[in-house]
C-alpha cells in the first residue's frame, strides 16, 4: 500500500518533471533539415538577421577548427497556421503545423542556411577555406552540394583532383559536428520562455578574453611551481 508521503513524494517529482527544460544533441545536418522542411520559424519578436559575409565565414571556419558554436534555443508549437519562412535571407518554404520557434541561434542558424542551403559559399580545396561568390571550378566546392547531396555531388567529385574529393567528403563530416539545443515545451507561456532564455544566456559575469588568459596563465606558473617545490622537496 503506497503512504500518504509516498504519494507527495511521486507528485513533487512529477511537478519538477514538467518544469525542466528539455535539451537535445543534435548535428548540424539534422538542424538543417529541420531548417528545410520548414519546422524552424523565427517568431516575429526576433530581431532581423544582421550578419555580415565575414560572420557567417567565421563561424564556419569555427566549425572547420573543431570549436562549438554556442547553445540553440527553441519553443515548440503545435497546429500553426502555415507561413513563408526565410532564414538568414534564404527563403525556404511554407512552415509545417508542427515544429519550433527559434528563440536564441537565430545569427548561426541564418548563416548555416545561406551557407549550406544558399547558392554562395563554398569550400576552396587548395588554400583550405571557405570563400564566398567564387566562380565554379573543379576545385571550388559549393556548401550546398553537402546538404544536397546525391547525382550533382557526384559529378563534382568525378571531376575534382584527389585532394579535392578529400576535401567535399571532409564537409560532409563537417555536418555530423554536434549541436546543442534547449527545447521548451509548447504548453509554456512566452514569459516562462524568455526567463528560461534569460537565465540560460545573461546571468553571471561575462569574463574578457584578457582576463581568461591572465587567469590562465596564473594556474600554469602556479602549477610550475607548485610541481618544483614538489620535486626539491623529493630530492
Amino acid at each position: 500500500m503506497v503512504s500518504e508521503q509516498e504519494r507527495l513524494a511521486e507528485k513533487i517529482y512529477r511537478d519538477r518533471l514538467t518544469r525542466l527544460v528539455g535539451s537535445t544533441i543534435r548535428t548540424v545536418h539534422g538542424w538543417l533539415h529541420m531548417c528545410r522542411r520548414p519546422s524552424i520559424v523565427v517568431p516575429d519578436f526576433q530581431r532581423p538577421f544582421v550578419w555580415s559575409d565575414d560572420q557567417t565565414l567565421d563561424l564556419l571556419t569555427s566549425l572547420l577548427d573543431g570549436y562549438p558554436i554556442g547553445t540553440f534555443m527553441t519553443w515548440d508549437f503545435r497546429d500553426r497556421e502555415p507561413s513563408d519562412v526565410v532564414i538568414g535571407g534564404v527563403r525556404l518554404g511554407r512552415s509545417t503545423p508542427r515544429g519550433s520557434y527559434l528563440i536564441d541561434g537565430q545569427q548561426r542558424t541564418g548563416s548555416l542556411v545561406r551557407a549550406f542551403l544558399g547558392r554562395r559559399f563554398a569550400y576552396d580545396t587548395t588554400s583550405h577555406r571557405v570563400v564566398v561568390n567564387a566562380e565554379p571550378h573543379s576545385t571550388i566546392f559549393p556548401l550546398s552540394l553537402a546538404v544536397r547531396q546525391g547525382t550533382p555531388m557526384q559529378e563534382w567529385i568525378k571531376s575534382a583532383p584527389v585532394g579535392g574529393q578529400y576535401a567535399a567528403y571532409s564537409m560532409l563530416s563537417l555536418l555530423d559536428t554536434p549541436l546543442f539545443a534547449v527545447d521548451c515545451d509548447s504548453g509554456w507561456p512566452l514569459e516562462r520562455v524568455l526567463d528560461a532564455y534569460r537565465k540560460i544566456n545573461t546571468m553571471g559575469t561575462r569574463m574578457s578574453v584578457e582576463e581568461i588568459d591572465a587567469g590562465v596563465r596564473r594556474s600554469m606558473m602556479n602549477a610550475s611551481r607548485d610541481e618544483h617545490r614538489e620535486n626539491k622537496e623529493a630530492k
